[in-house]
């Protein structure tokens, strides 16, 4: 793989301006990324159009390759790793230039350089990066579930896994190019560590517990401006439970092949009924200075949530 895994010490700063469009919502996976697509959608939408979570008021993935090949105007399959990471920022940038509004995509990429030590999310086009996250216990068992995956040592494997992504392989074509997202820890880190994109960090329990100031401090660092009763619409009308009776009446499009649905809990804490102390132990063990940083483990060393 050619992204730079070591990007640290060589973080472009680029200069912030007020007519950048592109927000990315980035997360590792099963941390809250599309619920808060829910949210974004319902406040977004016109008063009269029903809410549809199969037609988000979002704008797609950065991994997407229809979007990436019809951009560059050149088929990504005949691509080497090389080539795919040096031209995914120049694509988005003129994505960015293009927009005439704001944009917000999804990204579940690590925040890495390619072999040209340039970000491969270009911070002349972008207005802002979300970046969600969410306790790694409760992340392994939904993570595990998404994959269809019994044995839940599987996803926690893969959470430390550096060299861990999606759609790594080559001798398939998904809808999506590779997504190469390193470690829990590591993801979580680049995004956070990043200087050269505005940051706003958002934590999925708080989404969850403390909603109404969570979710207005986001749309405040969007630039969205709402009211606080529109605010309060909109969680209520993407409650986890409401997701999933919509899930269960209309299906929805970005279920995994391998799971029975995609709305499962969003629960903070549903981990204390799946993982066994030594699993408990191991996440802890392999991720414990990010996890203190973010308030997920007292003095101790125990989970908080």
């Amino acid at each position: 793989m050619t992204a730079d895994k070591d990007q640290d010490e060589n973080r472009p700063k680029d200069d912030i301006s007020s007519d950048k469009k592109i927000v990315w919502l980035a997360s590792y996976p099963k941390s809250g990324n599309t619920w808060f697509r829910a949210f974004i959608s319902h406040l977004l939408k016109e008063d009269e159009k029903e809410f549809d979570i199969n037609k988000m008021e979002t704008h797609g993935i950065y991994s997407a390759r229809p979007w990436f090949d019809e951009v560059a105007g050149v088929d990504s399959a005949d691509m080497s790793w090389k080539e795919l990471y040096y031209y995914r920022p120049r694509v988005y940038e003129r994505i960015g230039q293009e927009a005439q509004k704001d944009l917000y995509i999804k990204a579940h990429d690590a925040y890495l350089l390619n072999a040209e030590k340039e970000a491969i999310f270009p911070a002349s086009v972008t207005k802002l990066a979300v970046y969600i996250i969410r306790n790694p216990l409760d992340v392994a068992v939904s993570y595990a579930h998404h994959n269809g995956h019994e044995d839940v040592g599987k996803s926690i494997n893969m959470m430390n896994d550096e060299e861990h992504g999606l759609c790594l392989n080559r001798n398939s074509l998904p809808n999506q190019l590779p997504q190469l997202m390193r470690s829990w820890s590591k993801h979580v880190k680049g995004w956070t560590k990043q200087t050269a994109l505005p940051l706003h960090v958002m934590r999925f329990e708080d989404m969850k517990l403390k909603p109404i100031e969570t979710f207005s401090a986001v749309a405040a660092a969007m630039g969205v401006e709402c009211s606080e009763e529109e605010i309060k619409s909109a969680i209520e009308g993407t409650e986890f439970s409401k997701l999933k009776s919509l899930e269960e009446e209309k299906g929805f499009g970005e279920r995994s092949n391998v799971s029975d649905r995609f709305f499962r809990k969003g629960e903070v804490g549903s981990w204390r009924e799946k993982l066994i102390p030594e699993q408990v132990t191991q996440i802890i063990n392999n991720h414990k200075p990010i996890m203190h940083k973010f308030g997920y483990l007292d003095k101790e060393d125990q989970p908080i949530f």
